[in-house]
């Protein structure tokens, strides 16, 4: 199993190995991103390694791009931290061992808990030996992959141009994190390649938050049936279109939308605001705001 995180690292590959695998491990390991900007390359620097013009054009076009990459970036690592608690990896009690560079073109990094080592491959794309684009791909030393799908017939989703829809069936907790809730995250994800589809197919279209079905049947026995349907509403103007999805929630208590509406701040265009859902709960005591907005290079024209 392949997962990719897209990112844009200010380090030289040697000299940095270390130093920045660690950064890179400490952000999965402890769900915290407040570090992301570290790993991200200057737009100053992004501007000379192009060999673009200093214009305001540029660093506007740049630092678009940028902002999109942290929301990626990090809905990237949650889902990379999901798989591995999944699979019982202790990321509390783990360790950065090593890393390693191969042929300047590689960065392996090894990190293990008590009873496995796993290591993620970053290929990279170099200019003047500097990082730019790094997809990660996670393998594990073991014979049985660290990192595997979900099976097919207990977590799925589909979309239609209709809606999308999905259903996780598993634990509650693994080691003290709410699994079933990172549904919402992958729910999320798809949603907003969607509606990117459907817009670049001319079918513009935007969450209809009324009619958002959740359910969350048999939390608290240990096991939950968690069921999601996000549907849309077509829209006569292409700008009235969303192209963006997220969430902010948890299980019985309420969720920190002020902070994720920063965090999202700089993925939207100006004089734009993100168009988020009243509270929706289910009686088991799920929470989430459900929020969108207008993709920043998707609907570059609307800006």
């Amino acid at each position: 199993y392949h997962l990719f995180i897209i990112i844009f690292l200010s380090c030289q590959l040697h000299s940095q190995c270390e130093s920045t695998s660690k950064v890179l491990w400490d952000m999965i390991r402890k769900n915290n991103y407040d570090k992301i900007d570290s790993l991200l390359l200057p737009i100053e620097q992004k501007i000379k390694i192009m060999h673009w013009p200093k214009e305001g054009k540029s660093e506007n076009l740049l630092r678009e791009i940028q902002d999109s990459l942290k929301v990626g970036i990090i809905r990237s690592a949650k889902t990379l931290r999901l798989k591995l608690i999944e699979e019982n990896f202790n990321l509390i009690n783990s360790n950065f061992n090593r890393c390693q560079l191969n042929e300047e073109t590689e960065l392996t990094v090894f990190v293990s808990d008590s009873t496995k080592e796993i290591s993620f491959t970053v290929k990279t794309l170099t200019t003047d030996k500097t990082y730019l684009v790094l997809p990660i791909n996670v393998k594990s030393n073991v014979e049985k992959p660290i990192i595997i799908h979900p099976k097919e017939d207990k977590n799925t989703i589909t979309c239609t141009d209709n809606n999308c829809q999905g259903t996780y069936q598993g634990k509650e907790f693994i080691n003290g994190s709410d699994v079933a809730h990172q549904f919402s995250n992958t729910m999320s994800a798809k949603v907003g390649d969607h509606l990117k589809t459907l817009y670049k197919a001319g079918k513009y279209s935007k969450v209809d938050f009324s009619k958002i079905e959740m359910t969350t049947k048999g939390m608290g026995s240990g096991t939950v049936t968690y069921y999601l349907k996000i549907p849309f509403v077509r829209v006569a103007k292409k700008c009235d279109a969303y192209t963006s999805f997220d969430h902010v929630g948890g299980w019985n208590h309420t969720p920190a939308l002020s902070q994720r509406k920063k965090q999202l701040k700089g993925a939207l265009m100006n004089g734009q605001k993100l168009d988020i859902s009243d509270l929706k709960t289910t009686k088991e005591g799920l929470q989430e705001y459900w929020i969108q907005w207008k993709n920043k290079i998707t609907q570059a024209e609307c800006e």
